[in-house]
Parts: C-alpha cells; structure tokens; sequence
C-alpha cells in the first residue's frame, strides 16, 4: 500500500521528459531540478509539478547562453504564465509565482542552437493564512488594564504628537476612559489586588497576555495541552513547577470569577458589531496571500499558526508579539492604531489602517523569525561589535531599544521588511520602510539588507 502511495504522489508530483537534438551533454534531471551543460543543444526538456490555488511556485535559475538561445517557460495546457529567454551571457534570478488556476504546470528548457549550460530548481510552497480572532481572555484582561491605567488617564490634559498631529491623551484613549468610567466599581475586585501585586514583582502585561492565549477562554479558563510549561513555571520566581502550577491555576479562577461579577458576556454581547467591524477591518488590510510562503522560504523556518488578535479594550498603540514552543503558533495582540471616533458614520474604532496591519504582520512577525537567529550568535561575537551601537545609542533609546543586542533584532527585521517588500513586488514600499529606517538612525539597516540580500537561499 505504502509503495502504491508512493508512486502515486510522485507521478502527480513531477515528471521530466525530454526531445532535443545534442551534442557533448552533460546533465541530470530529477522532480524539481534539471542542470546540464551542453555545446549544442536545440530541443526542449520539460519537468511538470501539480499545484493548488494560492501555491506558490518557487523557481530559480542559473544559466550561460554563450551561443543561440535558452528560454524557460512555465505553462499550463500550453498557456504560458511565466517566461524569460537568455542569449549571449550569463544569468540568474529568483522568481515566486503565485497560482490562481489549481492544475499540473510544466517547466519547460527551450534550447535553440544553443551552447552553454543551465540549472533550474524548483518546488511548489503551500499557501498559508494569517487568522484573525477575538480572545475572551485579551478582551477581560484589557479591562483591567483600562482599570489599573485610571491614574495615569484620568487628571491629565496633556497631548501627544502621533503621525505629525497632536491629539489630546484624553482623545487617544477614549476607550479606555469610557471603561474605567462605567467599570470603575470593580477596580477594588480581587483579580485587580492579585494584578497590581503580580506587577509589583516585574510580571508585566505581556507575561499575562502570552499566559491568557495559550489557555481555555473565560468562564472556563484553564490549563491545557497546548500551554507552554515554562510560561506556567514562570509564575514561581523559585521556578518551582508544581507551585507555579497552582498559582497559574489560581489566577485563572479568579479571572473566570471576574468574568462573571463585570457580567462581561453582556459586555461582548453589547460590543459585537464593534468586534466584526475591527475583524473585518484587520481581514481587508492583510498582506497578499503570498506573503507567508515567502517569509517562511526567506527565513528558511516555519510555524504552524499566524494569529493577529485585535482587541478593542488593549489600550491605543499599545502591541505585543507572542509565542507559543508547544503549538509552534505566533501571535500579535494590539490595541487601535488611532484615536476612535465613536460619533463618526461608519464609527472608525482606529483599525482601518493598511500599513499598520501590513506592518504588524510583517514586522512583528518577523521578530519570531529574527530574534532566536540572533540569540545563537556567540555572545563575543556581539561583544565586539558594541562599538557600533555608540552612535546610535541616544536616538535608539528614545525609541526603547536600549542594548546592542536588540538593536540588532530591530536592524535585521528591518532589512527584512525590506527584502519581502521587493520579493512580494512593492518596490516602492521597500525603499519607504528603508528610507524609514536611515530616518529613525538605523544605519546599519543598508548594511544589514545587503548582507541578508546576499545570503537568501529562500528560492534554492
């Protein structure tokens, strides 16, 4: 059976076939690869690959036409979607074609009195999406955010410069004060005391919000398979398992409790035209569908689940990237990007911006691909470069980078960001990300983007 299989998947896989005329060939071709050499070749060889709608076909080539012509040909039933022919030097390239039409797709090598050699590899990459959802837990932990942010909000007239306008803080938060304002009688509750006291141990938010998406949502949040058990141990500062178990279990009583004195089902039922409408303006702004594919071919590792989680009660501007070592998922939970206007027709709740979704999906994102590379760079190596980070150093703590090392993550994401743009087509918004970049003094940024430019074998 296992054999039948076999035979199966690689005759709808690929298959190569050839009719030329030759002379002093050498060459090879397998499922997904064919190079030769050749002092004259005038024919064709033809590899085929089955794809779905919203593959990506993946294709590179190396080739030297020193006589007559070479062209490559991706076709489907005859009709071509893809071409280039090469005469009189040497050539190569990446190319990623994104499949509309499901079906099997030939690769085919055009040799016309040609002399020279080629190498053309190969290989189908399938689509992946970006899921958007609501968290239950996000959602009731934002309130308490919005609880525990009352001081800070509630006596301050000050004004913030965003994007080149000045908004008052009052404006930018409206949210958020419009909850503290009708949930202020629970800002005593219990769950808020074992907040507070959590934070006054360095647990930050963004301990809580990787905790709250790995477990069961409100009213029956619990531990389960998929939650990481270094997370829960971290709830022991002795990092004592069986203790931090409990204490995790206990915090999510409380939570559930929570839930149910703030009467939050109400709430949500209240809110639902809000939480489709910021759904749905995440889900319009998303990256092309190829985006995935390729930033999982450029950084050359994969995840199970990209996950954004808008949320209504994080308060504006604020984000946070997470991870998940037991479901291999990566999140990005975040607050609106601007000041809602809840009188407006249609209400703007501050998420209908492309570039900050774009930005969210590719930048943060790509942190979970950046960071873990960079952590395994021996600790002298970045050591001996800290004299980089020097001229930099003021302009980049304003920004909150405040070492060499995560200055680093933030270079290399950067060039990333740049790279991808070029890859997906937007060459326009590549030199914008970059122009971005030199303007917030990440100078190293062209440095780093011609040396991650030099090593992407993402296409190989």
């Amino acid at each position: 059976m296992n054999l039948i299989k076999a035979l199966v998947i690689i005759s709808i896989f690929s298959s190569c076939s050839s009719v030329f005329h030759l002379t002093d060939w050498h060459g090879s071709s397998i499922p997904g690869h064919s190079q030769a050499s050749f002092a004259h070749f005038n024919g064709k060889e033809t590899g085929s690959i089955y794809l779905e709608k919203s593959d990506q076909l993946h294709l590179s080539y190396n080739n030297t036409t020193d006589k007559g012509t070479l062209e490559v040909v991706v076709c489907k039933k005859n009709a071509s979607i893809w071409k280039k022919t090469f005469s009189g030097k040497a050539d190569s390239g990446k190319i990623s074609l994104t499949i509309t039409d499901p079906g099997t797709y030939s690769v085919d090598i055009i040799g016309t009195r040609a002399k020279g050699k080629f190498d053309i590899k190969y290989k189908r990459i399938p689509s992946k999406n970006i899921t958007i959802r609501i968290n239950k837990n996000i959602e009731l932990f934002g309130l308490m955010m919005q609880l525990n942010l009352r001081e800070d909000l509630e006596a301050n007239n000050d004004s913030l410069m965003i994007d080149g306008r000045s908004i008052a803080v009052k404006d930018r938060f409206r949210l958020t004060i419009n909850n503290y304002i009708k949930y202020q009688k629970f800002d005593k509750s219990k769950i808020m005391d074992i907040y507070r006291s959590y934070s006054s141990k360095g647990y930050f938010n963004d301990f809580f919000i990787g905790f709250l998406l790995q477990v069961d949502e409100v009213p029956f949040a619990k531990i389960n398979s998929r939650t990481d058990k270094d997370v829960i141990r971290s709830f022991s500062k002795s990092g004592n398992y069986n203790s931090a178990e409990i204490d995790a279990a206990k915090f999510l009583n409380d939570l559930n409790s929570f839930y149910k004195e703030v009467e939050f089902a109400k709430y949500l039922e209240e809110n639902d035209s809000y939480y489709r409408k910021i759904s749905g303006d995440v889900i319009k702004n998303l990256p092309p569908s190829n985006f995935l594919p390729m930033m999982e071919a450029f950084y050359q590792k994969s995840f199970n689940a990209y996950c954004l989680v808008p949320s209504l009660n994080i308060p504006a501007g604020m984000g946070f990237g997470i991870g998940n070592k037991n479901s291999l998922s990566i999140y990005n939970t975040f607050g609106p990007f601007a000041s809602p206007s809840l009188d407006s027709s249609p209400v703007d709740l501050g998420f209908d911006y492309p570039l900050k979704i774009q930005g969210l999906s590719i930048h943060e994102f790509g942190h979970s691909f950046v960071n873990p590379a960079i952590d395994k760079v021996p600790n002298e190596l970045i050591i001996s470069t800290k004299h980089l980070f020097s001229p930099i150093k003021d302009a980049m703590a304003k920004q909150s980078y405040r070492s060499w090392k995560v200055c680093l993550y933030e270079h290399f994401v950067r060039a990333g960001e740049v790279i991808l743009a070029e890859k997906l087509g937007n060459k326009l918004d590549a030199q914008k990300v970059l122009d971005d970049a030199v303007k917030r003094q990440f100078h190293c940024c062209q440095a780093a983007n011609l040396h991650t430019e030099y090593w992407d074998v993402s296409i190989l």
